[in-house]
């Protein structure tokens, strides 16, 4: 059974609408800082390097007749609100869909959008 707080329930993209979030693995990440110690021979030296990390989601939709598959991966410099089970939403900006999705064999397509920058939305 799946964190509830951690499940991601609805996906809406600026210039695209609404996906059907299908329930099940789905993740998300705010952007954020990652920092990397570097240890120096005195130990007085040592400290760490800092980089930014990306905003990451990933979900699965039901492809329908309708669904252009090639206009989801074209998606760019796009508002994403993301909504999770626990009622909590984010923006993700300037987000762009990293490859364009495939269609599964159970008749379902996976998507990960990326974007530099996610804030909660308050």
């Amino acid at each position: 059974m799946s964190n509830i707080t951690n499940k991601v329930c609805a996906v809406t993209a600026s210039g695209y609408g609404a996906f059907a979030v299908v329930d099940g693995d789905s993740s998300f990440r705010e952007s954020g800082k990652k920092r990397e110690g570097v240890i120096a021979c005195n130990t007085a030296d040592t400290a760490a390097t800092e980089s930014k990390t990306l905003s990451e989601l990933e979900f699965a939709i039901v492809v329908k007749k309708s669904t252009n598959l090639q206009a989801i991966g074209d998606i760019e410099d796009s508002l994403v609100q993301v909504t999770m089970g626990n009622g909590k939403k984010f923006y993700m900006h300037a987000a762009w869909v990293e490859e364009t999705p495939q269609l599964g064999a159970d008749g379902k397509a996976k998507i990960k959008f990326l974007a530099a920058k996610s804030t909660p939305a308050n």
